[in-house]
């Protein structure tokens, strides 16, 4: 029974079980219990983190590699048959406006960086697992190429200013969500939906070579667990990291809004934050 409710969670319950419990606690507005749930809604921490250890060459390349420039390039990853969402095209005119290049990747794009020779991307993306298809994609593009990568539920906060204007763009750089969770390398999730750094840095190699193991001890587990920001946050807390600030993430609008009041959003953004990014989802 309780390996139909999923794999346990660090607090030692079945994740759907403890899933529901922290839906009450919620409910309940009930802070201690809401943020207990929250902060054990992952796997035991030495679960991912005996997947993710590096070797004193790759500790030294990682810390050298915090000198190396981020390519002032956007890469965005778009699978399915849903049609490709108008954050895309902002993002393209963004990046033609600060002098980026941007690239969309679409299914047959990721041959190039041998996606289709990766088992994991190969099985979640055959069973419809987009998300963590494009998890997988993600790391296979920022190891060779580098690069900015941004999630397509990201919309443009600023027009005037970009990413080399805000942010420290040498090495590996990400920002932090708002929820604390048992990572077993601080209580400090590391959101993989943008992410900026050189090519050939090691966090991603390690991530990819970790894939298989962690999947096949955690069958049936989220990809936010298993190819997600779990397994990022582990991967990249074991070097040094440019953090975004806090206010990185300007804004979010709900799925319902219209262009028009995303466009008013960001308006309302510019030069009072140094948030680049809004959370909108239209699709």
């Amino acid at each position: 029974m309780a390996e139909a409710l999923g794999a346990r969670t660090s607090l030692g319950l079945p994740r759907q079980l403890q899933s529901v419990l922290l839906k009450l606690a919620k409910s309940e507005a009930d802070p201690i219990r809401k943020i207990s749930y929250q902060y054990h809604l992952v796997p035991p921490p030495e679960i991912i983190a005996k997947h993710v250890k590096y070797n004193a060459d790759e500790r030294r390349i990682m810390a050298a590699a915090m000198t190396l420039p981020v390519p002032r390039v956007i890469h965005q990853i778009w699978i399915g048959k849903k049609p490709v969402p108008v954050t895309v095209e902002a993002w393209r005119e963004h990046a033609d406006l600060h002098g980026y290049r941007h690239h969309l990747w679409r299914e047959e794009d990721l041959r190039a960086v041998g996606a289709y020779e990766n088992a994991i991307f190969k099985g979640m993306l055959e069973a419809g697992d987009y998300p963590g298809a494009v998890d997988v994609a993600r790391y296979l593009i920022l190891d060779q190429i580098g690069g900015i990568y941004l999630d397509c539920d990201w919309y443009p906060a600023q027009r005037g200013a970009t990413f080399h204007d805000l942010l420290q763009l040498s090495g590996l750089g990400a920002f932090a969500e708002d929820i604390p969770r048992n990572t077993g390398a601080g209580v400090a999730l590391l959101a993989n939906s943008f992410i900026a750094a050189p090519p050939s840095h090691p966090v991603f190699s390690k991530i990819i070579e970790a894939l298989a193991g962690i999947r096949a001890e955690l069958p049936g587990a989220p990809a936010w667990w298993t190819t997600g920001p779990l397994l990022f946050t582990v991967a990249a807390r074991s070097t040094a990291i440019n953090l975004a600030p806090a206010d990185f993430v300007a804004a979010s609008a709900p799925a319902a809004a219209t262009l028009d009041e995303v466009r008013q959003l960001a308006a309302r953004a510019e030069n009072t934050t140094s948030g680049l990014l809004i959370a909108w989802k239209p699709w």
